[in-house]
């Protein structure tokens, strides 16, 4: 049987404080632990900016480019003697539908350069040029022979990306 005295109480049962010697706990004397946490926290410091200089990387880093995909045949049409050109015609076989706003065509004869829009169309289509429409432009006094070259090229200004282009031949 364990007495009264070594357990730790007095003879009324209550706790005797002044006797009772604290088992368990840590004097700071001892500094083992210090080194831990300060490796702990070194440890979480590198890593989170580790990860803040890559996101940082990640988030300068421009995207791919805008693409505009649309599906375009181009033809020119010959006065009924087959001596000059009437038109040119270009028709939307699919894709993503041209807005004029933001849509440029370049027309070239020979050494001649002319910048149209969608809305220059003889035939009308409206501000959005989508599958099936057909876009047509008059030509005056252009000679079918061989020497005119005529070159259709279609821009996305906001996107910046040439959609299309193409020579187009009374051969052809």
């Amino acid at each position: 049987m364990v007495s009264m005295k070594a357990a730790g109480r007095d003879r009324e049962g209550r706790n005797d404080v002044r006797r009772t010697k604290l088992k368990g706990r840590k004097h700071w004397k001892s500094r083992s632990a210090v080194s831990e946490v300060i490796g702990s926290i070194l440890i979480l410091a590198i890593t989170v900016v580790l990860f803040a200089g890559v996101m940082a990387f990640v988030y300068t880093m421009s995207g791919p480019p805008e693409r505009v995909y649309t599906d375009l045949i181009g033809s020119i049409v010959l006065s009924p003697d087959g001596e000059t050109v009437d038109e040119v015609r270009i028709i939307n076989r699919g894709g993503q539908p041209l807005l004029d706003h933001r849509t440029d065509i370049y027309l070239t004869i020979g050494e001649e350069v002319r910048v149209l829009r969608i809305s220059d169309s003889a035939s009308p289509i409206g501000a959005t040029w989508g599958t099936g429409a057909t876009w047509t432009y008059r030509l005056d006094d252009v000679d079918a022979g061989r020497t005119t070259e005529i070159a259709v090229a279609i821009k996305d200004t906001q996107a910046d990306v040439v959609v299309w282009e193409s020579r187009l031949n009374p051969d052809a």
